[in-house]
Order: C-alpha cells, then sequence, then structure tokens
C-alpha cells in the first residue's frame, strides 16, 4: 500500500500512461470527439454552401452601374 494518497494517484496516473503508450486505438476506441468534430464541421460546410446559393444575387446590368455614376 503507498504511504500518501497523493502518491497513490501519481502512480496510479503513471500506470495508467503506460497502459495507453501500450495501446494506441485506445482512444479511437473510446472517445468519439474527433468524428464528431468532423461531422460538425461538414454540417457547418453545408450549411455554408446552401446560404451561398440562396444569397447570390442575379448580376447587375452594366447600363445602370453607368446610369448611378452620372
Amino acid at each position: 500500500m503507498d504511504p500518501s494518497p497523493t502518491f497513490a494517484s501519481r502512480r496510479a496516473s503513471f500506470e495508467a500512461l503506460d497502459a495507453l503508450e501500450g495501446d494506441p486505438q485506445f482512444m479511437t476506441r473510446l472517445c468519439d470527439c474527433r468524428v464528431r468534430a468532423e461531422q460538425r464541421k461538414a454540417s457547418k460546410r453545408a450549411s455554408r454552401a446552401l446560404l451561398g446559393k440562396v444569397e447570390n444575387k442575379p448580376p447587375v446590368d452594366s447600363d445602370e452601374d453607368e446610369e448611378l455614376d452620372l
């Protein structure tokens, strides 16, 4: 048994890190945060693309521009 709670928690942390280093696929099996982040980014890109298509205005005739400059 470890003499202090601080030492015990440090030892447990080091053992956990050693276990993680021995299993490089651990985080991909456990955590889906990257997948979710990519899904959010894709959703934002799709929304921007849709908004870009909606916000496009028809081109202005050059004759109208010349009349405004007078």
